[in-house]
């Protein structure tokens, strides 16, 4: 009996399977028509290619400064020696400095996003400019 019961959970998976195979060749369709558009578009517009990794490799050199600055603010603090240890020291960053940094990473994760936009933005132009012409 208990087996019985247990095999209605193949039996469910099934179904499922089923009902998603019906939909199959409308997707595929609809995904093979999506990607002959977009190399359609790409063939028109070989400079989108190239975009992104120059954008990419500009964040990256962006970055740089933020890196530098954010490892430079966790040298701003003090040494104390180890309490119940007569050898060994412990380093602490001054709280302020710790707020900086946050501030430095936030600053920095927010110019990635502008990067981000600016890619979003000029891939939406060139889509825009290819529906609007036809």
């Amino acid at each position: 009996y208990r087996l019985r019961l247990f095999s209605l959970v193949p039996l469910v998976f099934s179904l499922l399977t089923a009902r998603r195979l019906l939909n199959l060749p409308r997707e595929i369709h609809t995904a093979s028509s999506l990607l002959t558009l977009t190399t359609r578009i790409l063939m028109a517009n070989p400079f989108l290619l190239g975009l992104s990794p120059a954008v990419l490799l500009a964040e990256l050199l962006a970055s740089l400064p933020f890196v530098t600055l954010a490892f430079r603010l966790l040298l701003i603090g003090y040494a104390q020696p180890l309490s119940g240890r007569p050898t060994g020291w412990e380093w602490h960053v001054h709280a302020w400095a710790n707020w900086a940094i946050a501030g430095t990473v936030c600053v920095w994760l927010r110019t990635w996003g502008v990067g981000r936009g600016l890619l979003r933005v000029a891939c939406a132009g060139v889509i825009g400019s290819w529906y609007f012409s036809e």
